[in-house]
């Protein structure tokens, strides 16, 4: 945080700090990229160079920032190099990401920060190759990116379907004249789940032909449910449900309408949807769909009748 003195008939701002902050800083020993470390020290001190307007004042924070550091594990020589000096007025760097430069763009893991040194230490045998001496002219550069968690996945604009009129989410009959899933739509555009109290809105309108499905199979005569995925038409995949029932196969919606109940298909489920993504959209991202919902909603476990996998 900052202040406001007032010293020599003047408003100064300074830095402060609570006696309650730890002041603990990504430690130097974590597995984090290197230019993540790098950046703290860096961050902080421009941080204090801009909120300080006396030099003395900034000389103080920067002694401060690097005491803290060194007891994080920064070695002296990062701190020097990375720290603004108390005189300096810091301006923003140039952009100096080289347009010609070719980038590998990758996740966080483990050992991510050897990743430079090997780009570094195989660039030669790029440049050996005559096809790949002009692709790779520079030594191809590292940048990252987050890589999604339960929230993007449920949550994000990206692929996200909506409809202007609320009433026309979810899934609807196709009413094509031999189609055999019209008579199990459930036209509902709000689903939920037994394990928790909460109300989900339904993403999407779809119809027994429409693809990129996220669907859930209701038991008439139990809490029992499914959460499953269309990548072909929807139609087609209730097919192969329909054929599970019929062959008595191990599969987990057709062995509960046989063993269970000794039903057929079409009197033991009804089935909605619960997500429809654009006709676009890859395969996995559909099946991170399938999955979040499945955690959300505990299809996983009893009596939802997703198995562990």
């Amino acid at each position: 945080m900052w202040i406001l003195l007032f010293r020599r008939n003047n408003l100064e701002p300074r830095v402060h700090i609570k006696r309650t902050n730890p002041q603990q800083y990504l430690s130097y020993e974590s597995c984090h990229p290197p230019h993540t470390k790098r950046s703290i020290p860096r961050s902080l001190s421009v941080r204090g160079n801009r909120i300080c307007g006396d030099r003395t004042d900034r000389a103080a924070f920067n002694n401060s920032l690097h005491q803290r550091l060194r007891e994080r594990g920064y070695p002296p020589r990062v701190l020097q190099r990375r720290i603004v000096p108390a005189h300096v007025d810091h301006h923003p760097p140039q952009q100096r990401r080289s347009p010609d430069r070719v980038y590998l763009t990758t996740l966080y893991f483990p050992g991510v920060h050897r990743v430079h040194r090997l780009m570094k230490d195989l660039h030669p045998i790029l440049m050996n190759n005559a096809q790949t001496r002009e692709i790779f002219a520079m030594q191809p550069g590292i940048s990252y990116r987050r890589p999604n968690n339960v929230g993007n996945i449920l949550s994000r604009r990206e692929g996200r379907v909506t409809s202007d009129a609320p009433g026309e989410r979810g899934l609807h009959p196709c009413n094509r004249r031999r189609c055999q899933s019209c008579g199990l739509v459930l036209e509902d555009d709000t689903f939920s789940s037994p394990h928790n109290p909460n109300l989900y809105s339904v993403v999407g309108s779809a119809n027994c032909t429409s693809t990129n499905c996220v669907y859930e199979l209701l038991c008439r005569h139990c809490e029992g449910f499914y959460v499953g995925k269309a990548t072909t038409p929807l139609h087609l995949r209730i097919n192969n449900h329909r054929a599970s029932v019929r062959l008595n196969s191990e599969l987990p919606a057709g062995r509960h309408a046989f063993e269970a109940h000794q039903a057929s298909f079409n009197d033991c489920y009804q089935v909605r949807i619960l997500k429809c993504l654009p006709p676009s959209t890859p395969d996995p991202k559909v099946v991170e769909s399938e999955d979040a919902h499945i955690w959300v909603l505990g299809a996983n476990r009893p009596p939802g009748l997703n198995t562990y996998t």
